[in-house]
C-alpha cells in the first residue's frame, strides 16, 4: 500500500472513529490498529512490538513551544509527542506534582491564535536522559474548537512527516467545484483541501476507486484549477450532519494547475504565495 493510500484510508477510518467511538466495524478496529501502529513506527522510526502496542488514539511526535503557570511563574517548555489523550511535556516542573491542573498555552498554527488548553499532569519523570526527563499531561474536557485544533496538529502532522507539509497539509476551506463523473456532473463544494487532494460534499453516487475529472473555482476571476481524481474513501463527515461526500486523491494535475493550487494553499495557510 502506498503511503498516501495508507494515510487517506487511515484517516477516513480515524474520522469515523473520532465522531463515534463505537462506529468501527470489529475488522475496521483492526485494520485501524494495524494502520496506526505502522504510521506511528514511521513517524518514530522505530518498531512497535504487538505486545506493548495498546494505544487508542495515534501519537505524533513534534517540536512545539509552549508555556505553562507553574510557582507562580511561567514556565517555557516543549511538547514531544502529541495524541488525541494528551501530550508528552519536557523537562518536569518541579514546582508541579501528579493530579495538579494546568493551562498549557501554544500557538500551534502561523496565524497567532494562542490556543489554551487546561490539562491535569498524569506522570513526571525526572531520571533517564534529558530526552526522557518530562511529564505525561492528559486533556481536561476540550471546546469543540480546541478539539478540532488538536485533530488539525495531528492529522497535517502525519502529512507534514510522511507526505512533504507543503505538498498535503490539508486547510479547511470551501469553494465550488465542479465534478465529472460517469454518473453525471454536478456542482458541489469542498470541505478541505490540499496539493494531494481533497473531500467534497456532494450526493454524487459515487464508489471508491472512482475517476472524476473536476475543476475547482479558486478564485472567482480566474481559470479554475483543473484536474482529474481517483475516490478513495466514502465519509458522512461530523460537520456534516446527514450530508455525504467523499475523499478523492488526485492523480493527474499538470504545472499549471499544479502551481495554482499551490499559490492557492499558501496563500490559505501561510498568508503569501511562495512557489517552493
Amino acid at each position: 500500500m502506498s503511503l498516501v493510500r495508507l494515510v487517506s484510508t487511515f484517516e477516513m477510518l480515524n474520522e469515523r472513529k473520532r465522531r463515534d467511538k463505537g462506529g468501527l466495524t470489529k475488522d475496521e478496529k483492526k485494520q485501524w490498529r494495524m494502520m496506526r501502529r505502522e504510521i506511528e513506527e514511521l513517524l518514530f522510526k522505530r518498531t512497535i512490538e504487538l505486545k506493548n502496542d495498546t494505544r487508542e488514539s495515534l501519537r505524533v511526535p513534534l517540536a512545539l513551544k509552549v508555556q505553562f503557570q507553574a510557582g507562580g511563574e511561567a514556565v517555557p517548555a516543549q511538547v514531544k509527542n502529541l495524541s488525541e489523550g494528551g501530550c508528552f511535556v519536557t523537562p518536569a516542573a518541579p514546582a508541579l506534582s501528579v493530579g495538579e491542573h494546568l493551562n498549557l498555552e501554544m500557538i500551534p498554527l502561523k496565524s497567532g491564535y494562542l490556543l489554551s488548553i487546561p490539562m491535569v499532569v498524569v506522570w513526571i519523570r525526572t531520571t533517564g536522559n534529558s530526552e526522557e526527563q518530562g511529564m505525561g499531561l492528559c486533556f481536561e474536557p476540550l471546546r469543540a474548537e480546541h478539539q478540532r485544533m488538536i485533530f488539525q496538529i495531528l492529522d497535517n502532522t502525519i502529512r507534514s512527516v510522511l507526505l512533504d507539509n507543503r505538498r498535503f497539509a490539508r486547510v479547511d476551506t470551501e469553494m465550488k467545484v465542479l465534478i465529472k463523473h460517469p454518473q453525471g456532473t454536478v456542482t458541489a463544494k469542498t470541505l478541505d483541501l490540499s496539493l494531494g487532494g481533497m473531500f467534497v460534499v456532494s450526493d454524487l453516487a459515487v464508489q471508491a476507486g472512482d475517476k472524476i475529472a473536476f475543476e475547482l473555482q479558486a478564485h472567482p476571476d480566474k481559470t479554475p484549477i483543473q484536474g482529474t481524481a481517483e475516490i478513495v474513501h466514502l465519509a458522512q463527515k461530523q460537520a456534516l450532519g446527514d450530508k455525504k461526500g467523499f475523499g478523492v486523491c488526485f492523480d493527474a494535475l499538470d504545472h499549471k494547475n499544479k502551481q495554482m493550487l499551490r499559490i492557492f494553499l499558501n496563500q490559505k495557510m501561510y498568508g503569501g504565495d511562495s512557489k517552493d
